[in-house]
């Protein structure tokens, strides 16, 4: 009986150890197919991964290609601006700030007419026109006011003319100085002498006799064009000027004295000023942007006295530029 017994106990032993021999053994082959599975899936997601990066990063670049291939162009000049603060514009020719010279000009004067311009009242003032005076050649004033014999013994209808129209009048000599306030607008003044001017005295109205050749005049001049002051060219140029000055116009007369034979010899004077509104324009060449000459034409009014004085003439100058 208790042989029985230990084979039976035996029996169930070993069917015990197998059957936890063939548990262990399945559980270790689930475990095996499912790591393979993970290995099997896994290995197969990176392929699939990097096709997918490479088919993405194929795309982008196409794309980049296509949008390059349709992005229109830039011209050169169009680069040149968006590129910004590493373009600038050119910048402007620089010229000469002040300019100076020498300048003259010759006066064609419209002369009023007159009879018996010397004859002088009794205030002795010419009776014919108070713009008009008489000069004896010698320059000073005739008849002399101080010997009102002179102008009594003048015989009527032979006491000096002066026709109308254009008359030499004076010539100018002046020194030109100039500040450009910007490259084409100068601003300055002319100053010098006066020559063929009046000589006597008494139509100066107690002015100072040296004043007789004075010429002064404010100035402003616009030349025309692109940096016309920094250009070796020709440029137009318009001005217009206010000062002080004399402004003449004078003829060969005679005079007859009664109980004289003949005539005797005088000048015939319309004088104007000392008032000058001067406007002209011209053409101006810069031999280079340090030195200019200009020709240009010029119309005067005179005014201050007795009955304005229109004249016209032509203008030379020549300047240097610091």
């Amino acid at each position: 009986m208790m042989k029985a017994l230990t084979r039976r106990t035996v029996r169930g032993a070993l069917a015990l150890a197998g059957t936890v021999f063939l548990a262990a053994s399945a559980s270790a082959g689930d475990t095996d197919d499912d790591t393979a599975g993970d290995a099997k899936s896994s290995g197969s997601a990176e392929p699939a991964d990097s096709d997918a990066a490479d088919e993405s990063g194929s795309k982008d670049a196409d794309k980049e290609t296509d949008d390059a291939a349709t992005e229109p162009t830039e011209a050169p000049a169009q680069k040149a601006v968006s590129a910004g603060s590493d373009t600038e514009l050119p910048a402007a020719r620089p010229f000469a700030r002040f300019w100076v010279g020498v300048a003259g000009s010759l006066d064609l004067a419209f002369a009023t007419s007159g009879k018996d311009v010397c004859v002088l009242d009794a205030g002795g003032q010419p009776v014919a026109s108070h713009a008009i005076y008489c000069t004896n050649p010698a320059g000073s004033d005739f008849p002399d006011r101080r010997v009102p014999i002179q102008n009594t013994a003048l015989v009527p209808g032979r006491s000096g003319a002066l026709d109308g129209g254009v008359k030499i009048g004076d010539v100018r000599l002046l020194v030109a100085a100039d500040y450009a306030i910007t490259g084409s607008i100068l601003a300055g003044i002319r100053l010098g002498y006066v020559m063929n001017s009046y000589p006597g005295d008494f139509a100066l109205n107690g002015r100072a006799s040296f004043l007789r050749n004075v010429h002064l005049e404010a100035r402003g001049t616009y030349v025309f064009g692109k940096d016309p002051l920094a250009r070796v060219a020709f440029a137009p140029v318009a001005f217009a000027g206010l000062g002080f000055a004399p402004t003449d116009a004078h003829a060969q007369t005679s005079v007859a004295f009664a109980g004289v034979r003949g005539t005797t010899p005088m000048n015939a004077w319309q004088v104007g000023g000392p008032g000058l509104f001067v406007l002209g324009g011209g053409a101006r060449y810069g031999f280079s942007s340090r030195s200019a000459f200009t020709l240009a034409w010029k119309l005067e009014l005179a005014f201050g006295s007795a009955s304005p004085l229109f004249a016209m003439g032509p203008e030379l100058a020549f300047q240097v530029g610091f």
